[in-house]
C-alpha cells in the first residue's frame, strides 16, 4: 500500500538547468523503474515535465535526480538519522545541488520526519512549520494536494496532471494576494509534484489509503524545505518521501 510515493518521488528527468529561473527541458527519455515495485508503470511521454513559466522549476528536476542517486545505493538506511546522512552524502556529491546549496544546511527534525512517515495527518497545514507561509498560502497547498489526488484517483493520464498543474501555477503567478514568500512554497511544491508525476503513474485508492500519507510526506517536505531554498525543498521532499514509502520511523 505504501508505493504512491512512488508517482510523487520517481527518476528519470533529463533537463538543462543552472538557477531556478532558467530551466529548459530537452527530450523525453524512458523512465526506469526506481523501486523495483510491480504495482506501477512507468513510462515515456511526449509532454515533458518542465513549465519555463515557474521560476522555481529546478526544485522537481533537483529532486529526481537526488532520488535517482539514492535508488542506486546497495545499502538502504534502517533509521532516519542514517538516512538524513546518505541524503545529505547524496546531496552534497551532486553540481545541480551544489549550485543551490545553502551555505548552513538545514537540520531536519528526526520527531517531525517519523510524524511524517507514521501518517499522522491529514492535511498539510497540520504539518507545515514554514513560518514565512501565511494562512492563505496553506490553505492554496492543502487545496493543490487534495486535487492532485482526486485526479490520480480519477485515473488522469500525465498530460491531464501536467496541464492542470501548469494551469495552477499560472493562477499562483497571478495571485495578488499571496506573498512572495506563498509564491516561492506553492511553486517550488508543485515543481517536485510535476516532474515527479512524470516519471510514473500510480492510481491511489481512498483517501484512507496509506498513500495518503505518502503524498503528504512528500509534499510536506517540499513545503517545509521551499521556506528556505530550492535546494533544501529538494532534500527534505526526498527525506519524507523515503521514510514514509519505507517505513523509517525513528
Amino acid at each position: 500500500m505504501k508505493n504512491f510515493y512512488c508517482c510523487l518521488a520517481l527518476l528519470g528527468v533529463l533537463l538543462s538547468c543552472t538557477t531556478d529561473e532558467t530551466f529548459v527541458a530537452t527530450t523525453a527519455q524512458p523512465v526506469p523503474d526506481v523501486w523495483g515495485f510491480n504495482s506501477y508503470r512507468t513510462r515515456t511521454t511526449d509532454t515533458l515535465p518542465a513549465n519555463e513559466a515557474n521560476p522555481y522549476d529546478l526544485a522537481g528536476a533537483l529532486h529526481l535526480r537526488l532520488l535517482s542517486d539514492y535508488a542506486a545505493t546497495w545499502e538502504k538506511p534502517s533509521d532516519l538519522a542514517a538516512l538524513q546522512l546518505l541524503i545529505a552524502a547524496i546531496a552534497n556529491d551532486h553540481p545541480d545541488y551544489q549550485s543551490v546549496a545553502p551555505a548552513v544546511p538545514v537540520p531536519i527534525s528526526s520527531l517531525w520526519l517519523s510524524e511524517l512517515a507514521a501518517g499522522e495527518y491529514l492535511f498539510l497545514s497540520d504539518v507545515l512549520m514554514a513560518p514565512t507561509m501565511s494562512p492563505l498560502g496553506k490553505t492554496q497547498l492543502d487545496h493543490f494536494a487534495h486535487a492532485l489526488l482526486e485526479q490520480y484517483e480519477a485515473e488522469a493520464a500525465y498530460p491531464v496532471l501536467h496541464t492542470s498543474i501548469v494551469l495552477y501555477e499560472s493562477e499562483v503567478l497571478r495571485d495578488s494576494t499571496l506573498t512572495a514568500a506563498d509564491k516561492r512554497i506553492l511553486l517550488t511544491t508543485s515543481s517536485i509534484a510535476r516532474f515527479s508525476a512524470y516519471a510514473a503513474r500510480k492510481r491511489p485508492k481512498k483517501n484512507t489509503d496509506p498513500d495518503w500519507d505518502l503524498l503528504i510526506a512528500n509534499l510536506a517536505g517540499a513545503g517545509e524545505g521551499a521556506s528556505h531554498d530550492t535546494g533544501t525543498a529538494a532534500v527534505m521532499a526526498l527525506a519524507a518521501g523515503i521514510a514514509a514509502n519505507e517505513g523509517i520511523l525513528e
